[in-house]
């Protein structure tokens, strides 16, 4: 515990070190020099004093020059304490600025490195996230505050102590041995605060989670319809009361802590105090000492309280840092997989012709055994093996929760199967590629596709900052495969930015989901994936977008996810899965002839169909 605890401080430092080398230098300088400019002040006091009071004393002629020089030195060490504070306070601000980029950056990094979907999968790791981000700046201020502040508290007491070990060795010796163990006390106090709050931590994102949801504006409709805010408000003042009522009983907890502790502090110094003075009598020191030892005492004493409050933040402050570096040491692990190859992983650099799945078990939990040793995982895809290649267009189709979804994840990579192979262009094993070479080869279209709010139409389809004339022509070709009215809606309106929060403008999910389809199809790529394209589109357009995707998909790998059975007539395979096996793989026509499961199913609908159609003529 306690090494991590100094790798933590270490790697904290190091970070914050390195996101402004030059000005973390000049910072620890003038920090260096603000602490000693105190006891400067008092030793200048000390000498000022004396020779006043030898004046009145001897009655001899007033030595104005020693007097100036030392009002001169005393106004001098003032000024530059001044000064340094001032920049100090600059120099803070620019560094916390710099901090906070930094540690942006390193997220941001971090989130660019990964290469499937595990990361996401763990509620602690999400969790984390969310404490690092709402906290991001506020944590690096409190902590360029606290480490500069305490720093310049050290500097400080190593002065005042040398002030005080001029009168006599025993009394920073005895300050130093009284204090450590209230200080040690404080800090064992401010590491069980920490952890306790910790613990509430859930409750707070509960919390946080109702208020976002509640204030959201693309869920304003639904939260007026169906009352979210009004419906789960008790259960967040439920949430709210449990909350505040452990939190103050935290809270109480640490205040009886610190006036019990301030109490005993208290009592040693008083004690160390007389002590002093009779140090101070005995030893028949000169006047302007006494003050100035006073003084210092003094200063002391209070630079030890200060130190043990604020030394009590560290904490709460590495608590947030500890988050951060969890996340930055993340490290996916294939589910299961025990034989996870450290070598270099190969580029693609050909076009894929075709993906072989042979033999594949996937269970998004990993493998579970019970107490003999019997495998009860619970697999999403089990046994499935298939072959695809680029000369045909696949759709692949079964009942909700068969594996569609989970098949279309594994070919994209995002999940590693625990058992089987996924062979590219029959000699490379997925595992073994380099994920940024070849998902530079997939486009898709997700079934809870992305479009972000607060960038233009263009960032959306190029997902870039900007693009070339090659690709706005391009985009200016494909737009038309998505329909007239869709067209007009992005006609000379490719810089309208997404999101009235934004200042721009709302879109409808179809008209979003067509968007996220113009994106994948301007993407040069070998493999299109469309998992459930047509479920914000409108029943009338939805053949026409179908045969807008079979056509973009002409020489490429395409495979589309649908549960409209008769959407998929122009496929060249049709492959049914149910419970994660293939179960049936043909033609529109064939598979009608088998009388399976994609018979029943499109059966069904199509029932369906002539029902409603023949209630809309009655």
């Amino acid at each position: 515990m306690m090494n991590r605890m100094k790798s933590k401080f270490i790697r904290t430092f190091i970070l914050f070190f390195k996101a402004s080398p030059f000005r973390v230098s000049a910072v620890i300088v003038l920090t260096l020099a603000l602490g000693v400019f105190p006891s400067l002040r008092i030793f200048i006091s000390m000498k000022l004093i004396d020779l006043i009071a030898d004046l009145l004393q001897s009655s001899a002629e007033i030595a104005f020059g020693k007097i100036f020089k030392l009002l001169a030195a005393w106004a001098v060490i003032s000024l530059a304490s001044e000064l340094a504070v001032k920049l100090q306070g600059t120099l803070n601000a620019l560094i916390n600025e710099k901090f906070s980029a930094s540690i942006m950056t390193g997220l941001s990094e971090k989130l660019a490195g990964l290469t499937d979907l595990s990361f996401f999968e763990k509620r602690e790791n999400l969790v984390k996230v969310d404490m690092v981000r709402e906290q991001l700046q506020v944590r690096p201020q409190n902590y360029v505050f606290n480490i500069i502040l305490n720093f310049q508290r050290i500097v400080n007491l190593i002065s005042m102590f040398a002030v005080l070990f001029s009168i006599d060795y025993l009394l920073p010796v005895l300050m130093i041995f009284s204090t450590l163990p209230v200080f040690l006390i404080s800090q064992k106090a401010g590491r069980v605060q920490w952890a306790e709050t910790e613990k509430l931590q859930d409750k707070k994102l509960k919390m946080a989670t109702y208020i976002k949801h509640g204030l959201e504006g693309e869920k304003a409709k639904d939260n007026f319809l169906f009352g979210f805010a009004k419906n789960f408000k008790n259960t967040y003042l439920s949430i709210r009361d449990e909350y505040l009522k452990n939190f103050i009983k935290i809270a109480h907890r640490g205040l009886a802590f610190q006036l019990i502790t301030s109490f005993v502090s208290a009592l040693i110094m008083i004690a160390l105090f007389f002590l002093m003075i009779f140090i101070v009598v005995k030893k028949r020191i000169a006047v302007g000492a006494v003050a100035g030892y006073v003084q210092a005492f003094m200063y002391t004493q209070y630079e030890i309280q200060d130190l043990a409050m604020y030394g009590r933040w560290y904490f709460t402050i590495m608590g947030y840092f500890q988050n951060y570096f969890d996340i930055m040491d993340w490290t996916e692990k294939h589910r299961g997989i025990e034989d996870i190859k450290q070598f270099k992983r190969i580029i693609l650099n050909e076009k894929i012709e075709s993906i072989e799945l042979k033999n594949i078990r996937f269970a998004y939990r990993g493998k579970e055994f019970d107490n003999d040793g019997n495998d009860i995982s619970d697999y999403a895809i089990k046994d499935l093996s298939l072959f695809i290649d680029g000369k045909k267009t696949y759709a692949v189709v079964g009942k909700n929760g068969s594996g569609k979804t989970t098949l279309i994840k594994l070919l994209t990579g995002f999940y590693t199967p625990q058992e089987g192979s996924i062979i590219i262009n029959g000699k490379y094993n997925l595992s073994d590629l380099d994920m940024d070479s070849y998902r530079e080869r997939l486009s898709a279209v997700f079934q809870d596709f992305a479009v972000y709010s607060g960038y233009t139409v263009d960032e959306n389809i190029f997902v870039k900052p900007e693009h070339s004339e090659e690709e706005e022509k391009e985009k200016i070709e494909k737009v038309k495969y998505l329909g007239k009215d869709f067209e007009k809606k992005l006609e000379n309106n490719y810089s309208l930015v997404l999101g009235m929060q934004y200042g721009g403008k709302e879109f409808s999910g179809g008209q979003r989901q067509r968007l996220a389809a113009l994106r994948s199809f301007i993407k040069k790529s070998d493999i299109i994936f469309f998992d459930e394209p047509t479920s914000a589109i409108d029943p009338i357009a939805e053949n026409e977008f179908i045969e807008s995707i079979l056509m973009q998909g002409k020489g490429k790998i395409s495979l589309i996810v649908t549960h409209r059975m008769g959407s998929v007539k122009s496929c060249s395979d049709i492959i049914v899965i149910d419970s994660g096996r293939v179960i049936e793989k043909g033609n529109f026509e064939s598979l009608l002839a088998q009388n399976g499961l994609f018979a029943e199913l499109y059966n069904s609908q199509r029932k369906n169909f002539v029902e409603d159609e023949l209630d809309l003529r009655n």
